[in-house]
């Protein structure tokens, strides 16, 4: 019998496990090259189906599984032999993250006919299975582009977090066009790193030293609104922005029609239709997994898409009949709504995933003749914004004393330069309030949390406290914002995860993919 060489057996013995979870890009594929070469192998990739083929012949012993077919919990057949696991771990996460995970399945919630039952149901299931396949597989390291939200990639987080196994995640600071990356191995406890860069610079107390391009940034905040859209709001508005025009309806038939068409040709060929799905929508009166399948699913799906943005226009008319007409004279607090569902309000958000909750927090801790002004984020009236917005919620919201809703159309930096302060869950306005010299209160775990002038609020005792420093300390200080932007560029990554920023990245695409392995491979020295 052949025995290998002791190097090649200590090699073997040093490769580390690494799970990829919703890591659709090409940057990832770049990655496990720059991982494999320092003996680290992705044992485990969900990620889209265009990215199939490529992971299949690039990486053949990665177990890969369609993005689609992850939330449905139909697992790939490496995993066929796993049996559900209800033990301890089951336990921990059904009780300490059940507000999470249910309000997570809202995400999937497009008839508005899903249950409780049903979500029990895949709840109880999607914790079992990925219970049972952490600790059968156990990978060294798990890897989240972003704060995981998508539910089974919220249970591989939680699980790995119970099982003491290593995670990163990757957050944007959009400091265009200095991109910075920032990691952590757990959103809930912030951004270590550039924290203490911070204190290190604040105790320091000298003059801020940023770059050219983050200045240039800087200076366009402070400028007028359209200069400064982000770019992933920029191409959020222009889809919605004629989305419910004649020509937008004919728009999506046309494409409906053709990927009829074209799913036929696949089924004829005997190709799974249902692997090219990337997100997960209920259809009304078929269960989760069942939903929008088969050659005519897309067209169905389609058709109701229409419905729904129908639903969508008479919510826009009822919300501009409840607007007032916004007084700059006012004293006021600014309170934009977050965009749901998604990641900014849930699992970020914790309990203020339900912002009536924080708006009606701060109508308390306000004076009497102040305001809360809540506007709704326009690119809300889209494809799924019916999920997270009933036909009463606004009115709902006139019924918070001291609230009142105003007009998409008002200038959000108008807003923020005449508020007392701006409010959000996690959101850039609240990031854009800063620069511009505002205080701002966060109700959920952002990257800005850790920057002198915002007040991280659990509760209503810290809500009021926060109100009373806001009035006596009105304005934030720029330097204190500037150490806080050189920190971040100390101590973040240069480079980009989400496709939105990659034509503002001013470097290679090489070099990207190289500075988040690395990122990776030290996450594996932090300790428990």
């Amino acid at each position: 019998m052949q025995t290998k060489h002791w190097d090649e057996m200590k090699k073997d013995c040093q490769i580390k496990k690494c799970f990829f979870v919703e890591c659709s890009s090409s940057l990832w594929l770049g990655v496990a090259k720059h991982l494999k070469q320092e003996n680290m192998e992705v044992t485990y990739w969900s990620a889209t189906a265009e990215f199939e083929n490529d992971i299949k012949n690039n990486f053949p012993n990665t177990i890969y599984q369609n993005c689609y077919q992850a939330k449905t919990l139909k697992m790939p057949e490496n995993f066929n032999n796993v049996r559900p696991l209800y033990d301890w771990a089951f336990n921990e996460i059904y009780l300490t993250q059940a507000q999470n995970l249910y309000s997570m399945c809202e995400r999937f919630n497009f008839s508005l006919d899903l249950n409780l039952y049903q979500m029990k149901k895949y709840l109880v299931k999607g914790i079992g299975l990925w219970n049972a396949i952490i600790q059968q597989y156990r990978p060294d390291i798990i890897v989240f582009p972003n704060v995981p939200h998508v539910v089974y990639d919220f249970i591989i987080f939680t699980l790995a977090r119970l099982h003491g196994i290593h995670t990163i995640m990757f957050e944007e600071t959009s400091l265009n066009p200095e991109m910075y990356v920032l990691t952590t191995s757990d959103f809930e406890k912030g951004f270590p790193r550039l924290k203490n860069k911070y204190h290190q610079l604040l105790k320091l107390n000298k003059k801020p030293v940023i770059s050219s391009g983050t200045q240039i940034y800087f200076n366009k905040i402070k400028a007028d609104y359209k200069g400064a859209l982000p770019p992933a709001e920029k191409e959020l508005r222009s889809t919605f922005d004629n989305i419910l025009s004649v020509k937008y309806f004919l728009q999506i038939m046309r494409y409906a029609i053709q990927f009829c068409i074209s799913a036929i040709l696949k089924s004829i060929k005997g190709e799974d239709f249902n692997r090219w799905k990337g997100a997960l929508s209920k259809q009304k009166g078929h269960n989760l997994d069942a939903s929008y399948q088969g050659v005519w699913g897309k067209f169905c799906y389609y058709l109701d898409t229409f419905k729904w943005k129908i639903n969508s226009d008479k919510r826009l008319s009822q919300y501009l009949k409840l607007c007032s007409q916004y007084n700059k004279n006012l004293k006021y607090v600014y309170f934009p709504l977050s965009v749901q569902p998604e990641r900014s309000s849930c699992p970020q958000g914790g309990i203020f995933v339900d912002i009536w909750l924080a708006i009606e927090m701060v109508s308390k801790a306000i004076p009497d003749d102040w305001v809360v002004y809540v506007k709704e984020h326009p690119v809300q009236w889209g494809l799924h914004g019916h999920i997270c917005r009933s036909s009463s919620y606004y009115a709902d919201l006139l019924q918070i004393p001291k609230v009142q809703l105003i007009s998409l159309v008002n200038d959000p930096f108008e807003i923020i330069d005449n508020a007392q302060a701006v409010a959000t869950i996690s959101g850039t306005t609240g990031w854009e309030a800063l620069v511009r010299g505002k205080p701002v209160i966060t109700f959920g775990k952002t990257w800005y949390n850790d920057c002198i002038g915002v007040r991280h609020i659990k509760d209503e005792a810290e809500c009021t406290r926060a109100i009373n420093h806001i009035i006596k300390n009105p304005r934030v200080e720029e330097k204190l914002i500037k150490l806080f932007v050189q920190a971040i560029e100390e101590s973040g990554v240069p480079g980009f995860v989400d496709i939105y920023y990659q034509d503002i990245w001013q470097g290679s695409h090489e070099q990207n993919e190289k500075n988040i392995a690395e990122q990776i491979i030290s996450a594996l020295n932090i300790r428990y």
